[in-house]
């Protein structure tokens, strides 16, 4: 059979199949997917696109995924005309559309339970020239994972309304860390269940109950006799820290990971593959004394809100952040605040003061009774409200109350400098400068670090100031033309265009550089046997110095989908050497990992990339 029959005999049992057994069905467009597209239509309306979606686990066909059609980019031809609605794939995940025009085209896929190999994935284009058909589309999915488990007291009791937690694997800066991938609370039989998680391994955490010092019983009884909390609430408008009164004996829950233990390093990793419901994940979590946390922050120039605490436990692995916080119980306008409920752990408290709107006293105790005060939170990192002073205090609790702890407030530090032209040239005009942005952004996420950008606007005469948090940073310049070809940022001789700098003091006489000149770009094209399908494009430095500070270096970093074509654009990078390698879909993921990037480099394709250069290359799968 000829190619032309053969494709002529394949629209024709797809269309049987569509309208004899259903398989597409017109559909309002899912509203997390991309919305219909007005394209040109002409006498030549006649492309065809025909596919698979599969599991790729498994690479059998799954049925029932809402298939979307978007992204056209049509060459040619007249006006109107829209996109083709959805469709649904049919008992072996095959779909199709017709009455195309010419253009290039993406695909949304979407099923309950389960997601793409990676969000960049929904990128990839199949180009359809006109009256063309394309029969090989090939999308694949990821069946998403549960486990569930109970968690127990050290006397075997279930322990009811306890928050478990499922920590991925993340890479931030090149280095490993916790991520929270999904929760759920355990019922009155001390049971869980996490849905919705990716294939890969995870630490799992009995991480967090009884945000109020109060048990089910007193709830019960106070749900019928609200007067005694209500009697608490007005104490604490009173007496702030000295409003909520521990027994001693009052016990709480650690926060343990699965199996039976509190440390981190010591816990096991629990792996999931795709589509696994693992079951068995339980946790014993040791009763401890609560304790109480109390004290006063000083140096505020206004009233203190409960919105500026952070207490967060910390765990004791390299590659952790937050495990878990605790709210504050009470939070009195002159700074005076109590923490109630807290087991042993090592925590770090940060309170980012700003102008609040609120001046009553907030927290828990009064959130529980109804008083929504509590609820005015700074306005914003950069708006009215933004916080404008800072302390982190590093701790270890153990069995005994902390009380009468101080904590003082520093303004945040300020970095300040200027731009200039490379060549001592004519600064750009002041339109353009008072739209430009200097930027900070924290390359490592730590509890009790800033974790939010810190944004100034430019003035007129290319000066700027920018308050910001002490942490981690880098640094750069967004908005305008001249935003796009930034040569250098200088502090006291150093170059941090590409570096993470610590910000804990003033910085003053930085030094922007900027240039008329736009960065460069990579357009290439993958070669080689058995095609594109399920290949992710890779380039990175070759220069290893920027693999350990992915964060500020992360302009350097790029990935795309190669087309159906196997055609891919890499826009916006500095001159340098750099370094290409394709890989498959399912190992993009965690791409940035430098072990990765060893073993890639051994394989890949050295370009060199003069300043504002368009390159063209070829890529061997």
């Amino acid at each position: 059979m000829s190619p032309h029959h053969r494709e002529r005999a394949i629209c024709a049992w797809l269309w049987l199949v569509a309208a004899g057994a259903g398989v597409w069905a017109a559909q309002k467009p899912d509203p997390l997917g991309p919305s219909p597209v007005t394209v040109p239509q002409n006498d030549s309306m006649t492309g065809f696109i025909a596919g698979t979606v599969v599991d790729a686990a498994t690479g059998k066909g799954v049925s029932g995924v809402v298939v979307q059609l978007g992204g056209m980019s049509a060459r040619g031809g007249g006006r109107g005309g829209v996109v083709p609605a959805p469709v649904i794939t049919d008992g072996q995940g095959r779909f199709y559309f017709s009455r195309l025009a010419s253009g290039a085209f993406t695909f949304n896929a979407q099923k309950p339970g389960w997601t793409t190999i990676s969000p960049a994935v929904t990128q990839r284009t199949t180009d359809l020239a006109v009256g063309e058909r394309a029969t090989d589309v090939r999308i694949q999915l990821v069946k998403l994972a549960t486990l569930s488990g109970t968690v127990r007291d050290d006397g075997g009791d279930p322990v009811v309304g306890t928050t478990v937690i499922a920590f991925g694997r993340s890479l931030q800066s090149g280095r490993a860390v916790l991520a929270p991938a999904s929760q759920a609370v355990t019922d009155d039989r001390g049971a869980y269940r996490i849905t919705n998680l990716r294939p890969e391994s995870y630490l799992v955490c009995a991480c967090q109950r009884d945000v109020m010092p109060l048990d089910g019983t007193v709830l019960t009884t106070l749900a019928s006799a609200p007067v005694p909390l209500l009697a608490l609430a007005n104490r604490a408008a009173r007496l702030g820290a000295d409003a909520a009164t521990l027994d001693d004996g009052l016990r709480t829950f650690a926060p343990s990971l699965f199996p039976n233990n509190t440390s981190v390093v010591r816990a096991e990793r629990v792996p999931l593959a795709s589509g696994e419901e693992r079951a068995g994940i339980d946790i014993v979590t040791p009763a401890v004394r609560a304790v109480r946390i109390s004290g006063r922050v000083i140096g505020a120039d206004g009233p203190v809100n409960a919105a500026a605490f952070s207490l967060a436990s910390v765990g004791d692995g390299d590659d952790t952040t937050a495990l878990w916080s605790i709210p504050p119980m009470v939070v009195q306008p002159d700074g005076r605040f109590d923490f109630a409920n807290v087991p042993s752990g090592r925590y770090v408290l940060r309170v980012a003061w700003g102008p609040n709107v609120t001046s009553g006293p907030t927290g828990m105790a009064l959130a529980f009774v109804g008083n929504r005060a509590n609820a005015s939170p700074n306005q914003g990192e950069f708006g009215p409200g933004a916080p404008r002073k800072v302390a982190v205090v590093p701790m270890v609790v153990g069995d005994r109350d902390i009380t009468d702890l101080t904590v003082s407030l520093r303004d945040f530090p300020v970095i300040s400098g200027r731009l200039k032209m490379a060549g001592d040239g004519p600064l750009p005009p002041a339109s353009e400068l008072t739209r430009m942005l200097m930027v900070a952004s924290p390359t490592l996420v730590t509890p009790g670090s800033n974790n939010i950008s810190a944004i100034g606007q430019m003035n007129a005469d290319g000066t700027f100031r920018l308050p910001i948090a002490p942490g981690r940073y880098r640094l750069f310049v967004t908005q305008g033309p001249t935003a796009q070809s930034i040569l250098s940022i200088d502090i006291n001789g150093t170059d941090v265009l590409d570096q993470s700098v610590d910000i804990t003091t003033d910085i003053g006489d930085v030094v922007v550089t900027g240039s008329t000149m736009l960065d460069g770009s990579v357009r290439g094209t993958v070669t080689g046997s058995g095609g594109t399908d399920g290949l992710t494009v890779l380039l990175f430095p070759a220069d290893r110095r920027f693999w350990s500070d992915l964060g500020a270096a992360s302009r350097r970093f790029r990935s795309a989908v190669a087309s159906r074509a196997g055609a891919f654009t890499m826009a916006g990078l500095p001159d340098g050497e750099y370094l290409l390698v394709t890989v498959p879909d399912m190992q993009a993921a965690d791409w940035l990992d430098p072990e990765r990037l060893e073993l890639w480099s051994r394989l890949a394709t050295r370009i060199t990339l003069a300043p504002g250069e368009r390159k063209t290359v070829e890529v061997k799968r």
